[in-house]
């Protein structure tokens, strides 16, 4: 049996090597779509913790006074005794305007634990029915509540309160939570506002 006859048995050092690279070249892939796909998960828990963090203070906010119950004359603002940044002060939808606090933190002011890096921030305007801001007293406040994470904005809550919801009648929704009605039942300014903003 010469060389030309014999068989090529196994691998050479090139076809091995070539071999290796494209099982490499498969691993790098599927290594790298796994970490997309942990950030992808971790992004969506963000968004829901965030909008958690969001719903929690518009709630707040959205249960107090329409106007400062103190205070005669209609200001737009915080008012005497009311310091930024001090959320038990606050009793009026628009004391809320232009709070921030990073990392977020309960009604009282005690931080909420595991949201290092995170922020909030309250804005409040006077709107017309149209949802146009107004520099005068419409009986319509836009509240819009932004939580981001490290600067990036994750999510972003509006709602319209209505001066028409002040004192309006008080009962509870099943659960023993305290809810309130608008005292004509319509909710025709509401669906004006709603039809301005096109939706």
């Amino acid at each position: 049996m010469n060389a030309r006859t014999m068989r090529r048995r196994g691998f050479t050092i090139a076809e091995g090597a070539i071999g290796v690279l494209l099982v490499a070249g498969l691993l790098v892939s599927a290594i790298s779509t796994a970490g997309v796909q942990a950030r992808a998960r971790r992004h969506a828990a963000d968004r829901i913790r965030a909008e958690g963090l969001a719903h929690d203070l518009m709630a707040e906010v959205l249960q107090m006074h329409y106007s400062d119950p103190g205070d005669a004359v209609e200001l737009f603002g915080r008012g005497v005794g009311e310091a930024l940044g001090s959320r038990p002060t606050y009793d009026d939808v628009d004391d809320y305007d232009g709070h921030s606090e990073s990392p977020p933190a309960e009604a009282g002011g005690a931080a909420i634990a595991g949201y290092t890096g995170w922020g909030r921030r309250v804005d409040v305007a006077r709107v017309d029915e149209n949802g146009n801001v107004s520099g005068t007293e419409t009986g319509l406040k836009r509240v819009t509540v932004t939580v981001s994470k490290g600067g990036v904005p994750l999510a972003t809550l509006v709602a319209v309160r209505s001066a028409a919801w002040e004192g309006g009648a008080s009962d509870t929704d099943g659960s023993g939570n305290e809810t309130r009605r608008r005292k004509d039942g319509s909710g025709g300014l509401l669906r004006t506002l709603l039809k301005g903003l096109g939706v």
